[in-house]
């Protein structure tokens, strides 16, 4: 088992994730070639997509909700990630982005922490995911929002952090016991 199956305790959980993972590692490895149009990948990209398709299948039925599959996928895309970049792929930095506005019926002042990794659950909770995918700043990031706000305003309040030098630097965080 790999390290990011066992952040899942559900079989389910961790088949959705493994499919998600081996389909991001091995598309983004052989982008190139694919790009090329070389037939043969089309059939191993099929593959791992019916695969994929499969395991959501089934943990769709299970109950697991759509949000809680792209959590999975985005987690096991930014590891395929992590991992092509220690191989010597583009040098990717996953960080996390956790807002709220201060004031929920006014954009502007916000509640935010960003630091290196995932958010600890406790600032996960009650909040909304996005996953932020930043080549230009080599950053992978888990962005942690709460409504009212919505995926463009939570991308603006990352992009500000990373004009003002604080993505990944930003902010206080207290773990629960």
């Amino acid at each position: 088992m790999s390290k990011g199956e066992k952040h899942y305790k559900t079989r389910q959980e961790r088949e959705v994730y493994k499919a998600a993972y081996d389909q991001a590692y091995w598309g983004r490895r052989n982008m190139e070639r694919f790009e090329a149009g070389q037939p043969e990948l089309f059939t191993q990209m099929q593959k791992y997509m019916g695969a994929g398709m499969e395991a959501d299948s089934k943990a769709a039925q299970a109950g697991f909700s759509e949000e809680h599959l792209d959590r999975i996928h985005a987690r096991a895309l930014f590891d395929a990630l992590v991992r092509i970049s220690r191989e010597g792929g583009i040098r990717y930095t996953e960080y996390f982005v956790t807002v709220e506005r201060v004031n929920p019926s006014q954009s502007g002042e916000y509640d935010i922490a960003s630091f290196a990794g995932d958010a600890p659950k406790n600032l996960q909770e009650g909040k909304l995911f996005t996953p932020f995918q930043l080549t230009d700043h080599q950053a992978l990031v888990n962005c942690y929002y709460k409504a009212p706000m919505d995926t463009q305003e939570a991308m603006l309040v990352t992009m500000g952090l990373i004009g003002q030098g604080q993505l990944g630097n930003f902010g206080t965080v207290v773990q629960r016991e």
